[in-house]
């Protein structure tokens, strides 16, 4: 009945072709802007008739992103975010992420046009502005969740290796203290500790960490 023997593909087995390539393509991630395009008229169709569906608006959010559309990606985060009335944290983590991509996606157009004038100064200048945009933001983010979230000890594990990177050691001790209270991070938060003493120079305390690292890691 369902003509396995004579069908060519999977196509062929299923009666309604139109809706077999309607799934194919949401199982997949397109490049092509035109399909991506076509996908997100769909979703946005959905959303209309179903606005409070959260998860159809951080989809066209994802959608957005494909085509490198970061300022209507994070509006439709903050839409789904809003929805939630702020109890999605993965929700407030995407629209940080969206604006820190863009950023990025900024700093690389800029690079390029580096590459090929390498000793434009005003070039170098905007690339280390929007390097400076992005580190400033991304902390910013950091510390606005820890103050929201002062017991998640996973954004305290990011925001410590965000001082780290930003060379405020002081700053970063302490919440590699509070972080590695999660068993998951406790290690690498050892570790990290090791690294932060040895910069202050305090060598004995480093080599503890070091050690403490050493035995916890199988």
């Amino acid at each position: 009945d369902g003509k396995w023997e004579s069908a060519d593909s999977y196509r062929d087995m299923i009666k309604d072709v139109s809706e077999a390539r309607s799934l194919e393509q949401a199982g997949r991630i397109f490049k092509d802007e035109d399909v991506v395009n076509s996908q997100m008229e769909d979703v946005y169709r959905q959303a209309q008739q179903q606005p409070d569906n959260v998860s159809l608006w951080k989809k066209l959010g994802d959608l957005a992103l494909q085509k490198n559309d970061f300022d209507y990606a994070s509006e439709c985060y903050q839409h789904a975010f809003a929805l939630t009335k702020g109890a999605d944290v993965t929700l407030e983590k995407a629209i940080a992420d969206s604006r820190s991509k863009k950023l990025k996606f900024l700093i690389q157009q800029k690079e390029e046009q580096l590459q090929a004038d390498p000793n434009n100064a005003s070039i170098q200048e905007e690339i280390a502005a929007l390097k400076q945009e992005q580190e400033t933001a991304i902390l910013q983010e950091c510390e606005s969740r820890v103050k929201r979230y002062p017991n998640d000890l996973d954004i305290r594990y990011d925001l410590a290796r965000i001082y780290y990177n930003n060379k405020q050691i002081d700053k970063a001790l302490p919440e590699f203290q509070l972080a590695a209270n999660n068993p998951k991070n406790k290690t690498a938060c050892t570790h990290w500790l090791g690294i932060c003493f040895r910069e202050k120079g305090m060598l004995d305390m480093a080599v503890q960490r070091f050690k403490a690292a050493a035995e916890q890691t199988p």
